[in-house]
């Protein structure tokens, strides 16, 4: 008879899934914490008097649990009640410690940036408060500094704007506030000028301080040998100690769109390649395994300070930890234990972990993995073996091959499947993103991030010795730049990646979005889909592109930009890149700033088809949607672009629509000339003009529309101009909605037309 084997005990994976679930409920729920703390007492009890393992488990959801609560409703830096809905702003001084090593905000440029125009991005624990009632002491606070930036641990004081985190104004809009909101931070503040901010004190040494100035300079030994490749430079540095701030921001999107951005994850790989090369070195040396263990150990854990210890990190750092502790207590290491005791130490620490989405996919991978990774790649080894009747002794020589080749590549092909199916729920439900590509340019992508892994950390090791460092980057430079090349290819291929829609929630018809000055109006019928305008190229990477992607949307018909300024038309080549939209048009007026002249070059270099439009011109696509150009006429001659904006009226047999854009009063005065019968609309989108109020009383009155959306406004003086006509129009009937109260507005059409309030939630409809 057979031997059973046992599997190996992990306690730990079952109270790690315990504190998972018990964080979870108490967040969702937010009971009270006397109940929380009764239900703890009751399982402390139970075990005293009467152990049992499920009673254990029992305590450790409960403590989980009432840890984050304790933690979330107590924490000092949570907001009044009374100044929680409240959306005001207010002026306060704040005086306090830099918890973190600031950010810079400020664009890049080629030259050094002045003083007084640095920008940054800290955390702040307030020590005073001018007045009092504002900020708690000791609360955690997010700051936008101008000026010198301070280093961790200073002291500041600071004059500025205090309000609370700004929820998303747009669909598919990073929720800022809520990821804030797992950091413990209510409230941020804005200073103005960089004379309202100056540092008090330095605080001496900080470890978070040590760790970025130790990258910068390791960063700085990957780059001899290659310095003339910065791009080659920034992707070993990203892969070697994870992708920090904006790094690789122009190839980004093509690691996003091949699924292969979790290259840049500090996790296991990194630590356990350390590990190997260190006890490669050490034994060597003839050290045992407990010495090995004991100089690996705190180099791991430097490394993971070093590099910022992302949730990915700390887990495998823990569970590196846990099982070169086995060395000392002469036990084998378990996996899954170690991965349990790693999720159990971070959610004891911080309940919030369990909500972040590096944390989720890195035990989750990790846990599906260890489950499943050895039956399927033993169940593909199988498919690859001769016929089992047949002796090995008899194998021919090409069926040995097939064989060791066949059990290296299922163990592949496993790990790469298993990891693209177990990432499927979140890339569909977070990222609106499905990647097929990726579960074939993983398996040449991994071996290839493995060697630079591999090079890059020798590079570091072998630091010391002149002329090893340089040959060995531009070896590793060399095969980054393969890495790079397959994955651009990989996400170019016309249906390697493809948008997915959020589950359950219906396509709407009409999106206006709220992009500040600028412009961008997403019109759908039927497959067909048609952009007005696209924001600056900030917003489009920001609001615009994740939020088509939310709604599914693989081509646009059409482009149509209303006129020569940035803030309108500045990410046209970014919505281009990612849609194709078939034909873009323009004003027919000469560009006269030099960043859209650039912008209008770029376009042309991409391929795209570029045509001016006037008055008079139907642009009447296959499909339900139709556009009628009212203005500008030809042989116009005007000063400022937002005289020569192209004015169109267009829509479906359910709804009219009127796009002025930021039009002025001459426009309108020739509107109303030359066609006023062609102004009707159910829908009145407009902008503001930058020096003048339009919407005449007469002009109104002959587009007779049901809601107007403003859609930005210009006018930052007080009082507002806009203020008394929004009133003026909304007392005679008319649902005037302006973007800054409302967000973006969602509108659907059919039998019944309704739009919606992205921010608030109101609805209209007719």
């Amino acid at each position: 008879m057979g031997t059973l084997i046992a599997s190996p005990p992990r306690p730990l994976l079952y109270a790690a899934l315990s504190a998972a679930l018990g964080v979870w409920v108490c967040d969702g729920l937010s009971p009270p914490l006397s109940i929380c703390l009764a239900f703890c007492s009751g399982a402390a009890v139970y075990i005293v008097f009467r152990p049992a393992a499920v009673a254990g488990f029992v305590l450790i959801f409960a403590l989980a649990g009432t840890g984050h609560q304790w933690r979330h409703n107590l924490s000092a830096s949570r907001v009044p009640a009374d100044r929680l809905e409240a959306q005001h702003t207010e002026a306060v001084e704040l005086q306090g410690e830099v918890l973190d090593v600031p950010r810079s905000t400020a664009k890049a440029t080629l030259h050094p940036v002045p003083v007084y125009q640095q920008q940054g991005l800290f955390y702040l624990r307030v020590q005073k408060a001018i007045p009092l009632e504002a900020v708690q002491s000791e609360s955690k606070m997010l700051v936008h500094w101008r000026g010198g930036l301070p280093g961790c641990g200073d002291t500041v004081w600071l004059r500025g704007v205090l309000e609370r985190i700004p929820r998303p104004r747009n669909p598919g809009e990073m929720d800022a506030a809520s990821l804030q909101l797992r950091q413990g931070v209510w409230m941020q503040v804005h200073v103005v000028h960089p004379q309202e901010a100056r540092i008090l004190e330095t605080g001496g040494w900080c470890l978070q301080t040590w760790a970025a100035e130790t990258r910068k300079d390791l960063s700085a030994l990957l780059l001899k040998g290659i310095e003339d490749r910065p791009q080659i430079h920034e992707l070993i540095a990203s892969m070697v100690f994870g992708m920090q701030g904006n790094a690789l921001e122009t190839t980004r999107n093509w690691f996003r769109d091949s699924g292969t951005l979790h290259l840049f994850a500090v996790s296991g790989l990194n630590l356990s390649m350390l590990a190997g090369f260190l006890s490669l070195l050490l034994r060597l040396l003839g050290a045992g395994p407990r010495t090995t263990a004991s100089v690996a150990m705190p180099v791991l854990a430097l490394y993971a300070v070093v590099t910022g210890l992302g949730p990915s990190c700390v887990r495998a750092l823990l569970a590196s930890l846990l099982c070169f502790g086995t060395e000392w207590v002469n036990r084998p290491a378990v996996a899954l234990n170690s991965l349990g005791g790693a999720a159990v130490l971070l959610l004891f620490i911080d309940g919030n972990f369990l909500f972040q989405l590096s944390f989720q996919l890195s035990f989750g991978l990790v846990l599906v993995l260890n489950f499943a990774a050895t039956p399927l790649s033993r169940w593909l080894r199988i498919r690859c073996e001769p016929d089992p009747l047949i002796p090995r002794k008899w194998w021919t020589a090409a069926q040995q091959r097939r064989v060791v080749w066949g059990g290296r590549g299922s163990e592949a092909v496993a790990s790469t499947l298993l990891c693209w199916g177990a990432g499927l729920p979140w890339a569909v439900c977070v990222f609106h993103q499905v990647a097929p590509v990726s579960m074939i340019t993983n398996l040449v992508a991994v071996p290839l991030s493995f060697v630079n892994l591999a090079l890059g950390f020798l590079a570091l090791l072998f630091a010391p010795l002149k002329g090893v460092t340089p040959a060995l980057n531009r070896a590793n430079a060399g095969c980054a730049e393969f890495l790079l090349g397959l994955v651009h290819r990989s996400s170019a291929l016309p249906a390697g990646h493809w948008p997915v829609a959020s589950l359950g929630q219906p396509q709407p018809s009409l999106v206006v979005f709220d992009v500040g000055d600028g412009g961008a109006v997403l019109v759908c019928a039927q497959n067909s889909n048609w952009l007005l305008d696209c924001g600056s190229e900030n917003q489009a990477g920001r609001i615009l592109l994740p939020a088509l992607q939310q709604y599914g949307l693989r081509t646009l018909d059409g482009l149509i930009l209303s006129h020569a300024d940035s803030a309108h038309v500045g990410g046209a080549a970014s919505i281009f890149e990612a849609l194709s939209p078939s034909v873009i048009f323009k004003t027919p007026f000469k560009e006269r700033s030099a960043q859209v002249k650039t912008l209008h070059q770029r376009l042309l270099s991409l391929g795209a088809s570029v045509a001016p439009i006037t008055a008079n011109t139907q642009l009447c696509p296959p499909g339900p949607l139709c556009w009628e150009v009212l203005y500008p006429p030809s042989g116009l001659r005007a000063s400022a672009a937002d005289d020569q904006c192209v004015i169109l009226r267009g829509g479906t047999s359910f709804w009219r629509i009127l796009y002025t854009a930021d039009a002025g009063l001459p426009a309108e005065r020739w509107l109303l000339e030359h066609a006023r019968p062609q102004l009707s609309a159910d829908i009145w989108i407009r902008g503001s003009h930058g020096r003048e109020l339009t919407g005449s009383e007469d002009f109104v009155k002959a587009v007779n529309p049901k809601v107007i959306i403003v859609a930005g406004s210009r006018f930052h003086k007080k009082p507002d101009p806009l203020e008394s006509w929004t009133q003026k129009w909304r007392e005679q009937g008319v649902a005037v909605w302006r973007q800054e109260e409302c967000g973006a507005v969602e509108g659907w059409s059919g039998n019944t037309n309704r739009l919606r309030s992205f921010l608030t939630g109101c609805e209209i409809s007719w």
